[in-house]
């Protein structure tokens, strides 16, 4: 029988359509029970959130009355209108005074003093009780400071809504007593924390607003993307500032609750046909799943790279579909293994055919051996240039053989150029003059081995040789989170539409073949260096060539030399 028919057998005998009918018809009636008691309850914790908010409200107002009230102040307000110096023991007071308003109001408000005179606007930034001062307001300050002025003195909030700037203030403008003139504004503003201290934390994760006497929204717990249809909204009264509170509760919480106590009934009521359908689901799972399942392990196996299946994972061949997809994938799975074997075992044929190739061409050690013996032979009749350029050529030959690893530091490469020059400079004589100029702290940084090589080989090859004398330049430096090395020489310079196809082929887009070794290091660097800029080229016909080499420095590195 095939799988379609299998299940289909199943799904017609787990079918129970008399429970069905008894668990809707329940779960309906709970569901509306429920829905009365929830709006009642979460009605009357609405109006304790809002008449939490008014008593919050009213101990900000008081905290800013402790320092409206106080002499300093006033008398720093009103005493200093319309004067042009201030004194800078009462400006000291004054900052304190609002630096200890800051600090009552637990770090989440910041606190606003306008004088009128000079229209400049004090603010103490709760963060880090730094005092800023602006006399350049913007539309908005001269809105609330205009509210709160209107307020005469008494406890004035102004709201706006224009999200994602949203503000909210509570203020007291502050009136000169004896002149009956408006001097200034003391004033804060509520941030999220204000409104998360007061309808608690444990209130966040509902979907909770705070609406103004407009209508506007002060706060919301989080974003209402939802449709408002399948909401349930509970509404609390006004408070004294005229704000109400806003809970926006899901129906689908009502389809949970409802569900959650109609489950022991519903199990219950079917607990006769659950068995027959567990039944019928062992001896199916025993039929279908656990193939299924071995066949999926051994899969997963083979995805991992392993081949080599053990017998427990393979499924019995069986005449149904099931049994077809195992058999052709382990037909499948049999032939990779042996193209692997097949294509593995030549791959390693090749490789050490070209090592034993390699090894046949030039054996090191010989000639580390020769070099030795020319050396000793230079040292005994005292020529010393002799002496020199063995030395160099060996340190060469020796570096350029060492396969331990393709990142040495810095110095290693540094030191062999000096070589290779070393050797140049028996050819040009005294026609070649270089510098290398990079400080000592830069020498133990990792760099690509023989990556500055191909770089100052091109500069003395296809520069300098070609004017016949010339002076070469070496540098480096660290650059944000990269060091550069910067290969400068004074030679015959490139011609601008070659440079442009060098630049080409150092990124990829060509390749000019006696430039090949360029793009081998901008290869070998983007590789080892992740994030790299590699390689770029300037020249001036006539006026030399100026390569600079860039790579990522690894933090542990770079932190050694800051």
């Amino acid at each position: 029988m095939k799988i379609k028919y299998k299940f289909l057998l199943s799904l017609l005998l787990i079918m129970a359509i008399p429970l069905l009918g008894m668990f809707f018809l329940t779960y309906k009636e709970i569901q509306n029970q429920f829905k009365e008691e929830l709006l009642i309850s979460q009605h009357q914790l609405m109006n304790q959130l809002n008449k939490s908010i008014q008593v919050s409200l009213k101990d900000l107002d008081n905290k800013l009355m402790s320092i409206y009230v106080t002499k300093d102040l006033y008398d720093y307000a009103t005493n200093f209108s319309g004067k042009d110096n201030e004194s800078i023991v009462e400006y000291s007071n004054m900052e304190n005074l609002l630096r200890v308003l800051s600090l009552s109001l637990g770090g989440n408000s910041n606190v606003y003093f306008y004088l009128e005179y000079n229209k400049s606007l004090h603010k103490v930034d709760f963060k880090n009780l730094s005092l800023q001062v602006t006399t350049s307001l913007q539309d908005e300050s001269d809105t609330w400071l205009e509210l709160i002025k209107q307020g005469r003195g008494a406890s004035t909030i102004y709201s706006s809504n224009l999200a994602p700037n949203s503000h909210l203030f509570i203020g007291r403008a502050i009136t000169d007593v004896i002149r009956n003139k408006y001097v200034g504004v003391l004033a804060i503003d509520l941030n999220q924390q204000f409104f998360v201290n007061s309808l608690g934390e444990e209130n966040i994760d509902d979907y909770i607003q705070v609406l103004d006497s407009q209508g506007n929204i002060l706060y919301a717990t989080k974003d209402l993307e939802i449709n408002k249809n399948e909401m349930i909204v509970v509404k609390s009264e006004i408070n004294a500032f005229g704000w109400t509170i806003e809970k926006y509760i899901p129906q689908s919480l009502l389809r949970k609750v409802a569900w959650d106590s109609i489950q022991f009934t519903f199990y219950f009521g079917g607990l006769v046909i659950l068995i027959i359908g567990v039944l019928l689901w062992f001896y199916y799972s025993k039929q279908f799943s656990e193939p299924i399942v071995r066949l999926v392990r051994s899969m997963k196996k083979v995805g991992t790279g392993n081949f080599k299946l053990d017998e427990q994972d393979k499924v019995r061949f069986r005449k149904d579909e099931i049994g077809l997809l195992a058999k052709q994938f382990y037909s499948m799975v049999q032939t990779l293994d042996h193209l692997i074997q097949s294509q593995y075992e030549l791959k390693l044929q090749e490789s050490y055919s070209r090592m034993k190739a390699l090894q046949a061409q030039i054996n090191p050690h010989f000639l580390y051996n020769t070099l030795t013996s020319l050396y000793s032979e230079a040292l005994d009749i005292g020529s010393e240039s002799i002496c020199k350029m063995i030395k160099s050529l060996s340190s060469m030959f020796r570096y350029t053989t060492e396969s331990d690893t393709d990142i040495v530091p810095l110095g290693r490469e540094i030191e062999h150029i000096r070589n290779y020059l070393e050797i140049q400079k028996f050819r040009f004589e005294s026609n070649l003059h270089y510098e290398i100029d990079i400080q000592d702290t830069l020498l133990s940084i990792p760099c690509v081995k023989l990556s500055l090589q191909p770089i100052v080989e091109n500069a003395v090859i296809h520069g300098i040789s070609k004017k016949g004398r010339g002076e070469l330049w070496i540098t480096a430096n660290i650059e944000t989170d990269q060091i550069s090395v910067v290969v400068k020489d004074s030679g015959e310079g490139i011609l601008p539409e070659n440079l442009k196809a060098i630049e080409s082929m150092i990124h990829n887009k060509h390749k000019v073949e006696e430039h090949i070794g360029l793009n081998n290091v901008q290869q070998r660097i983007l590789y080892s260096f992740s994030g790299s800029d590699g390689i770029h080229v300037e020249s001036q016909t006539g006026n030399g060539t100026t390569v600079t080499i860039k790579w990522r420095v690894p933090l542990d590195d770079k932190s050694i030399h800051y």
